[in-house]
């Protein structure tokens, strides 16, 4: 399917509008409502213009495309802060692999934190935390961290 660029709002209301009349079950509804949302995904000018267009329905059409929409949004919330925790987490533990070799090693050359600051392993990293705490010397923790990249 090619929509013109200036089409695409337009286009994406009228999925919506049809997507309510067919009042399908829930399931259904968030898998098809899902599609039209990723592929229609509107830049700003044309969210603009979509949400314009909304307001210019019948109050229950209105409320009910707004409600698929408040649907997406949620989602998009869920996913958000799903991500978030997980980057969080990872932070944390990049902190506390350097954290603990700081502890241990007092000077920890600058191109080892960017190192670790750059890795997004989750598993790379609760390795490394173990290894920093468990190690003998600098040298070895930068060897083995070399060898895990």
């Amino acid at each position: 399917m090619n929509i013109a660029p200036g089409e695409r709002a337009r286009v994406k209301l009228e999925c919506l509008r049809l997507l309510v009349t067919l009042k399908l079950n829930e399931a259904k509804m968030r898998l098809t409502s899902g599609f039209i949302d990723r592929y229609l995904n509107l830049n700003s000018e044309e969210q603009r213009e979509f949400d314009a267009s909304v307001k210019t329905l019948a109050v229950e059409e209105s409320e009910e495309v707004m409600e698929i929409v408040t649907s997406w949004m949620k989602q998009g919330l869920r996913q958000g802060r799903r991500e978030g925790k997980q980057e969080g987490h990872m932070e944390a533990t990049r902190d506390a692999v350097v954290e603990i070799l700081e502890a241990r090693f007092k000077k920890i050359p600058a191109g080892l934190k960017r190192t670790l600051k750059a890795l997004d392993d989750r598993r790379q990293l609760k390795l490394l935390l173990r290894q920093a705490a468990t190690v003998a010397t600098l040298k070895d923790f930068e060897r083995r961290l070399t060898h895990s990249s």
